[in-house]
């Protein structure tokens, strides 16, 4: 279990000063671990595997497994619970793919990147595709959450006859309120670092969040602004959210189909998945508003203090060890 996960099972009491300096804990802790684990998975896989693939040691950048299934999809919107589902398929064993977590997973940002989120950039249009999830599941990943399961439900179904589905929801307008606030947290850091530190992981992401928007509004305006952040249109996004639940209950059988929200438990989770025994300990509450901007802007500090470590650094490297120059005395008439 890491530190997220451990976090999200502390109970604390709501609007408490201890769930006030939990929510700030995890977001710094939690905001610099994440950071780290972009940097090393970019170390990892865009430096060395592309290296080792460019001298024939190894076939792909990603390892990926053959015949991959998924097994469950929660197709709720992103801010209905689905990062506390997550962490609580984690703790059952389940490998999922979560948006917040791309930068820890860049084999998925990538793809999605490729097929979605760059083509609608360049035409100036909000292209949803018609990905291939066969593709996410190759790589291990046995269950998907957030907005890529959200848009891709009908795909999944398809290419999945066993998948199960659970829809994760709560009142519109709480909902709308709780988006906006994440993409007002989330935005601005991930811009600003997206332009200033160029990591691919950074860049994509960006990107992502401005298709993101792009598609919830249906302003295909946002893909080329020059710094979309506080974009979350009411009188789009409600309508679109209500659709998409409408039509995930029609389209879903009702047998593969679990409504769903975290507050509920373990019981409806382990009774729909066939899972003996069921978890006894407290469901995971995680991605509180305090600990996302805690989070957000701890990974933007930890990324520029490191810049300005190694510049100052490496310049200071040079000071030391840069030839001195021979002083001329000068002649005395």
């Amino acid at each position: 279990m890491d530190f997220i996960e451990w976090a999200a099972h502390f109970p604390t009491e709501r609007g408490s000063w201890a769930e006030f300096v939990k929510d700030v804990t995890i977001g710094i802790i939690a905001g610099h671990l994440r950071c780290m684990s972009m940097i090393y998975k970019f170390a990892k896989h865009q430096v060395l595997r592309r290296a080792l693939k460019n001298v024939g040691l190894v076939e792909e950048i990603y390892p990926t497994i053959q015949n991959g299934k998924i097994d469950y999809a929660f197709v709720g919107y992103g801010r209905t619970g689905t990062f506390s589902v997550y962490l609580a398929l984690k703790q059952l064993g389940f490998k999922g793919v979560h948006s917040e977590e791309w930068g820890d997973q860049p084999e998925v940002l990538d793809y999605f990147h490729e097929h979605m989120v760059k083509p609608s950039i360049d035409a100036g249009e909000v292209i949803v595709g018609d990905p291939d999830m066969r593709v996410i599941a190759n790589y291990g990943y046995t269950a998907v959450f957030d907005i890529v399961p959200a848009i891709y439900y009908e795909q999944m179904l398809n290419q999945f006859p066993d998948c199960k589905f659970i829809l994760t929801s709560r009142d519109s307008e709480s909902w709308f309120e709780s988006w906006t606030s994440m993409t007002q947290i989330v935005s601005t850091p991930l811009h600003l670092a997206g332009k200033l530190f160029r990591l691919p992981a950074l860049t994509k992401g960006s990107d992502y969040i401005r298709w993101l928007f792009a598609y919830l509004n249906q302003d295909a305006s946002i893909l080329t602004a020059p710094w979309p952040t506080d974009i979350t249109n009411r009188e789009t996004a409600i309508p679109m959210y209500e659709a998409h639940n409408k039509r995930v209950r029609e389209i879903i059988p009702p047998e593969k189909l679990l409504e769903y929200h975290p507050r509920e438990g373990w019981e409806p989770l382990c009774k729909f998945m066939e899972l003996d025994p069921c978890p006894t300990t407290p469901f995971p509450h995680s991605n509180s508003r305090l600990s996302m901007r805690v989070q957000a802007w701890s990974a933007f500090l930890l990324l520029l203090e490191g810049a300005l470590v190694l510049f100052f650094g490496v310049s200071l490297i040079r000071k030391l060890f840069a030839p001195k120059k021979k002083q001329t005395k000068a002649k005395v008439l």
